[in-house]
């Protein structure tokens, strides 16, 4: 019969017909995804998947799909993610099937790329929740993968600056794309009958809703099938991707040495107290500012990593005290604590417990990191008078500042 001309579809080799490039699955029998090869009927490089038929334990056919590679790449060329990043194909091993710099795949390995930290992770399995950091011509990129079922690995690779700026909607693309990218290969790799269109529309309809950002909306196919697995794969995806985008947002708004939150979290804190004032019921809350004594002189003394303890012995401490309450490291040796609900209600005696620790560091311990010392002022929000949160935080900074200098005078910092 007649070899389809198509990018992609579905045909039926007879034994006259395209045997050789194909002879080796007669004797295992199994479908199989094929790698790359050129097929010069046609003057074009294809990837299959292959099922061989047999009647009474006889050969007589194979049934599946051809891709041509250069759809496939010039789908991948086209994706765009954040300003910079883009698609690759490549080996377990190493060896390019696309890149930009290698538009038609090359023979490279893990290390030409700075993978090779990661040659065991690449086996077999996905990246998942991970993202994998490393260096490409001296810039930070961070990638993620996907095996597919041709046991291809399907990578999306950003610049770790842009990653932080525009994560909802590049990991949208990234899933579209995955979707897309499985779709032409997976699920296509199953349509031999009329019986599987709709069942694929389903899954197509879904695709697009996922790449928009709905992760919520689930596949119910009950079929035992290709179609069936391919529709369990998506969903499982989409749980995946939920969770990734959680733990990317998290990362965002989290001060990565003391795990509480930062400034940019502090800044949105900032503008939702801003907002609520000018609306009733106004908002009950209290500005407690902290600083750290004698950080300076432990990681002088004794180097970062003390100092490193001295701030998250000295986190652990608060958080324990407020409990109901988000903290935020707002510089090096300062956070604030917006006391609410529970905390500002019992404030007075929480704030009583702070003044133990109001006191200047002892660096004749045996282990001075370890010591609580450090300055605290506080203020509550009034709404006779108060017109906007920077006024609330002014009194306790101030409040923080006498306390601090009292302490240490002439050598506070």
């Amino acid at each position: 019969m007649s070899h389809s001309r198509e990018a992609m579809g579905a045909y039926f080799y007879g034994k006259g017909g395209f045997l050789p490039y194909f002879r080796d699955l007669i004797a295992d029998g199994k479908p199989v995804w094929r790698n790359p090869y050129d097929d010069h009927n046609f003057g074009v490089r294809r990837i299959s998947y292959i099922v061989p038929v047999y009647s009474n334990g006889t050969f007589v056919a194979f049934l599946g799909m051809s891709i041509r590679m250069d759809t496939l790449v010039t789908m991948m060329s086209h994706a765009r993610i954040y300003d910079t990043g883009y698609a690759t194909l490549f080996s377990d091993g190493g060896e390019i099937f696309y890149h930009p710099d290698y538009p038609e795949g090359a023979s490279t390995t893990l290390k030409d790329f700075g993978l090779e930290p990661y040659a065991d992770l690449l086996k077999g399995r996905d990246s998942n929740t991970d993202l994998f950091t490393y260096y490409y011509k001296g810039e930070k990129k961070e990638m993620a993968f996907i095996t597919l079922k041709n046991g291809m690995n399907l990578g999306i690779v950003a610049p770790d600056s842009e990653i932080y700026e525009e994560r909802k909607t590049t990991y949208g693309r990234l899933l579209f794309l995955t979707i897309l990218f499985g779709l032409f290969t997976s699920g296509l790799a199953i349509i031999t009958a009329n019986r599987i269109i709709a069942p694929l529309k389903d899954i197509d309809a879904a695709a697009k809703r996922m790449g928009q950002g709905d992760y919520d909306t689930f596949i119910h196919n009950n079929r035992g099938d290709e179609v069936g697995e391919l529709a369990q794969n998506m969903n499982q995806t989409m749980v995946l991707m939920k969770d990734m985008f959680a733990r990317l947002e998290k990362q965002a708004m989290e001060d990565t040495l003391t795990r509480v939150k930062n400034n940019r979290a502090y800044e949105q804190m900032v503008h939702e107290l801003n907002h609520r004032m000018y609306q009733e019921p106004k908002p009950a809350f209290g500005v407690l500012m902290v600083d750290v004594n004698g950080l300076k002189g432990v990681n002088d003394r004794f180097g970062h990593e003390q100092g490193n303890l001295l701030l998250k012995h000295t986190v652990k401490t608060i958080c324990d005290l407020f409990k109901h309450s988000p903290v935020y490291r707002v510089g090096g040796d300062e956070f604030v604590v917006i006391l609410q609900n529970q905390d500002y209600t019992n404030r007075k005696a929480l704030l009583e417990q702070l003044r133990p620790y109001s006191r200047k560091r002892d660096y004749s311990l045996k282990e001075p990191w370890l010591q609580l010392a450090f300055a605290s002022g506080f203020s509550n929000y009034d709404p006779k008078t108060d017109e906007n949160y920077l006024q609330v935080f002014l009194r306790a900074d101030a409040a923080m500042y006498l306390d601090k200098k009292s302490r240490e005078g002439k050598e506070m910092r």
